[in-house]
């Protein structure tokens, strides 16, 4: 008998039954991958309730696989994100027999950066012990793919990730001395170059948002696979609205530090350099007495928490000003200049709502306690009225809760 369709193929009578020990074939399972297939082939949008036990994983992988176009699957977290690369996936490429190219791509986050590396082992003020970082820099002659993941397990708040790692922010992207040995660039392009890309959620949206950076996913896709969609809705919110933390206005003070320990001519920079780490560290006092979210209103009635936070937007203004003054003395300066100018920008939309654009009355702000300070929020109240959801120029499969059901299809655009 031909087998012409995903259903077949995960039938009693298709390779998965044969050559995969304890496979059971499931009409739901088969249902959605026949459904997946023909949404792949028309390049149309289609929302699929999953229960427990459908086996979704296969059922839109084998479809996937079989396209022979390029298909970004995306997770809801960083764990089933491996699970799916390093388990599901090698099952059902083995079992059809399909030379495609799989890649796994994750948050530069997650990748060493190695002119962090180098400025934080020159920084005679850095919070990581040498010996630390020299460990890192034996493992940085030895790593292929740069994953922070193979120094073992590392806490979250561990001074040494963002030591070692770039964010969006601080990344100097071709300006970069080593950025021909860059692991981010080079995870990149093997993305770029893959059949099926598996990402989770964060980068996805970080995708949608950063796509001037020029290497993003979804541009060659023709098919983005979202599973655990109902996710969406609060990273939407979280991705398209606007976020200043403490945390940011130290990273910033910590880099320009590094960035102009080689200069003795800039006594302003240096000053507004150090009045900023002031006043940031005044800003994280008022979080200490939060238990988790509260309203921005409330927050505002916290001792201190006003001044705190004028004195922060005042020695942030400065320091841009003087960062712009001598942003063409490097590119990590210039670096340093365009993050202080979009914290300021940021930060305005924030705190003086009124100066905003014109949905400012749409936006909800917050702000939420995060290691030893915390963050400052504003995002749509509805993100499809910012015009942010639905973007993507590809078609979307997403796999979905029923309680998310109604959400995600609200927000779906073919």
């Amino acid at each position: 008998m031909s087998i012409e369709s995903a259903g077949d193929l995960l039938g009693a009578k298709g390779p998965f039954s044969y050559g995969l020990p304890g496979f059971m074939p499931r009409a739901a399972q088969q249902e959605m991958a026949d459904a997946v297939q023909q949404a792949l082939g028309q390049r149309s949008t289609l929302i699929v309730e999953a229960g427990t036990g459908t086996g979704k994983t296969y059922a839109y992988l084998t479809p996937a696989l079989l396209s022979r176009g390029r298909v970004v699957v995306s997770t809801g977290t960083k764990n089933l994100q491996d699970q799916l690369f390093f388990r599901d996936l090698p099952r059902v490429r083995d079992t059809l027999a399909l030379p495609a190219r799989v890649s796994l791509l994750k948050g530069r986050n997650n990748y060493l950066c190695l002119y962090r590396l180098r400025k934080a082992q020159l920084d005679p003020r850095g919070r990581v012990r040498r010996d630390r970082l020299q460990k890192v820099d034996e493992w940085a002659h030895r790593t292929d793919n740069g994953e922070i993941s193979e120094l073992g397990s590392i806490a979250a708040d561990d001074p040494l990730l963002p030591a070692i790692t770039s964010t969006a922010d601080n990344c100097l992207g071709a300006k970069c001395p080593d950025f021909a040995e860059c692991h981010v660039v080079k995870a990149r392009r093997a993305a770029q170059a893959a059949d099926l890309v598996v990402v989770n959620h964060h980068l996805l949206f970080s995708d949608f948002r950063l796509k001037q950076e020029g290497f993003g996913v979804l541009p060659g896709a023709d098919a983005v696979i979202v599973d655990e969609a109902h996710q969406l809705p609060e990273l939407a919110a979280q991705f398209f609205g606007e976020r200043v933390s403490t945390r940011q206005l130290l990273d910033l003070v910590r880099d320009c530090g590094v960035e102009i320990q080689e200069f003795r001519d800039m006594p302003e920079l240096t000053e507004a350099v150090d009045a900023l780490a002031i006043a940031a560290s005044e800003l994280e006092r008022p979080f200490l007495e939060l238990a988790g979210r509260v309203a921005w209103r409330q927050f505002g009635n916290q001792p201190g928490a006003a001044s705190a936070l004028g004195a922060a937007r005042s020695a942030l203004g400065e320091c841009a000003d003087e960062l712009k003054r001598y942003a063409e003395r490097g590119a990590g300066l210039e670096s340093c200049a365009q993050r202080a100018a979009g914290l300021v920008k940021r930060l305005e939309q924030i705190a003086a709502p009124e100066q905003a654009p014109e949905n400012a009355a749409e936006l909800v702000r917050w702000v939420e306690p995060q290691g030893r300070g915390g963050a400052l929020h504003a995002a749509p109240v509805e993100p499809t009225a910012a015009g942010y959801v639905g973007r993507a120029s590809v078609p979307s499969v997403c796999q979905v809760s029923a309680a998310a059901l109604t959400t995600i299809a609200s927000r779906s655009r073919p």
